[in-house]
């Protein structure tokens, strides 16, 4: 059968429904094969399917944007949760359950009953009749949120420990944890910091084992088969990164400064979820299922941008030329040199080149010759970040790849070079007429067969003939 997502500008908030008794959060980003984009459009479908007539479900999926950087699982939940709570408040009440839920697992019904039930110790059922009003709202504070983690069995994360996946919050465990670290760019790391945080917020922790869900994700089925891959692309959170990450997060109250407090985002696109398909003729949301999409933006968690000291950017390091956003950065670490507002940030690199930073000079202009100018070398963000100008001591900054290519002398060197390339002289043996991809195989040639003593008696027995003169 076939199945797709529509999107819908009418993106009504449909608050005559009932509170959905549970809120499913995707975090999303398509590969470069293509891959997320059927599984999540199978997830979708199958969360209808489960929990048609059984429970109202709402649904946030959270896009992240081509933004440069590896994707950040913990960041695009944050916002996920955020967004829901503050644009459909009809979607959901106290009672709701909070589902953070990866696109590649896909439930089987038998385990809809796991999704909805909420905690045992959260039951009224339990109330003393004897309880005065007040004493009765006292003991409901002093409880605890709890999570369920649903582990998959027969799959990479069919393992002890394992936290990701498909995890359920109730409002309060989940806001206890100030929800995930916004740091963790790349896969691995946010689920591990997000049990600590668990613990230290003493949440009551169940764990379901076995859970039988489809893992979509083929070739990977084992942890290492997992990992290769993500190698391969590069999209693993550095070792040493997530090491880090993972001290400042249990480090006393470290985790409640990085998380739901500290998020921050921008929604690029919202649209509305339709699901359609062969089986049910239903392009419209239902009243037990509802769904939203966004393009979000994410902006916490930047602790690697550098302001450009000609136009006063900041940028990652996709939008420097390599060697230069490595002295950059060294130097940063070294005088510790920050700006601490946005503000400032952004008017860091205003000026003249020679008087924002004397000592670069001539290195400016140095040019990128694998990457050029990177398609999101222009994207820009707000963050606080390190900056190199204007301030007294400097030693080093960076102009970032735009404003190189923008150089008067790189693009006059730029264009001489497009025109020695279509120049078949240079390359091309004046002897044996053979021409050689680059000019150091050309020199290698005439080293080694003699063409070049050769070719240069040739030219100074013409220059005699001519009467003219010879100069090597």
């Amino acid at each position: 059968s076939r199945s797709s997502i529509v999107v819908d500008d009418d993106d009504d908030d449909d608050g005559g429904s009932l509170p959905a008794r549970l809120a499913v959060l995707v975090p999303f980003r398509e590969d470069e094969d293509g891959t997320r984009g059927p599984q999540l459009t199978r997830l979708l479908r199958r969360l209808r399917d489960v929990f048609r007539g059984v429970a109202p479900v709402a649904v946030c999926v959270a896009e992240q944007t081509s933004d440069g950087r590896r994707f950040n699982r913990g960041q695009a939940l944050n916002a996920a949760f955020l967004h829901l709570r503050r644009t459909r408040p009809s979607w959901w009440d106290a009672r709701t359950l909070w589902c953070f839920h990866d696109c590649d697992m896909l439930p089987d019904p038998s385990l809809a009953a796991h999704y909805l039930r909420r905690d045992d110790d959260d039951d009224d059922d339990d109330d003393d009749d004897d309880e005065s009003p007040r004493e009765r709202n006292d003991r409901r504070r002093r409880r605890g949120g709890f999570v369920r983690v649903l582990e998959a069995g027969g799959c990479r994360y069919d393992a002890d420990g394992c936290f990701g996946g498909v995890t359920v919050y109730d409002e309060r465990g989940f806001i206890a944890t100030n929800g995930y670290p916004n740091g963790f760019w790349g896969w691995g790391g946010e689920d591990n910091a997000q049990f600590l945080r668990c613990v230290a917020a003493r949440l009551r922790l169940e764990r379901v084992s076995r859970c039988d869900f489809e893992d979509l994700e083929r070739g990977t089925e084992t942890v290492d088969a997992k990992l290769a891959a993500l190698d391969e692309r590069r999209a693993r959170c550095p070792a040493k990164e997530k090491r880090r990450l993972l001290r400042r997060n249990a480090a006393g109250d470290g985790w409640r400064r990085d998380g739901l407090v500290d998020s921050r985002y921008e929604i690029i696109e919202e649209r509305a979820l339709r699901i359609r398909d062969d089986i049910y003729d239903d392009a419209t949301a239902t009243d037990d299922f509802r769904g939203v999409r966004v393009v979000v933006k994410l902006l916490a968690g930047i602790e690697d941008e550098l302001v450009c000291v000609q136009c006063g950017v900041s940028k990652g390091p996709n939008g420097f030329a390599v060697h230069q956003y490595r002295s950059a950065a060294f130097w940063a670490k070294k005088t510790g040199q920050k700006v601490g507002a946005p503000d400032a940030a952004s008017n860091a690199g205003r000026g003249s080149l020679q008087t924002l930073n004397p000592t670069l000079n001539h290195h400016a202009c140095h040019w990128d010759d694998e990457r050029g100018v990177a398609e999101d070398a222009t994207s820009s963000s707000s963050t606080g970040v390190t900056s190199f100008s204007g301030v007294k001591g400097n030693k080093r900054g960076a102009r970032c790849l735009e404003c190189v290519a923008a150089d008067s002398r790189v693009k006059k060197d730029r264009a001489a070079e497009r025109l020695n390339q279509k120049d078949a002289t240079r390359t091309t043996c004046a002897v044996c007429a053979v021409r050689f991809a680059a000019r150091n195989a050309l020199f290698k040639h005439l080293r080694e067969s003699g063409h070049g003593e050769a070719a240069e008696g040739g030219a100074e027995r013409a220059a005699k003939r001519e009467g003219g003169t010879f100069v090597i």
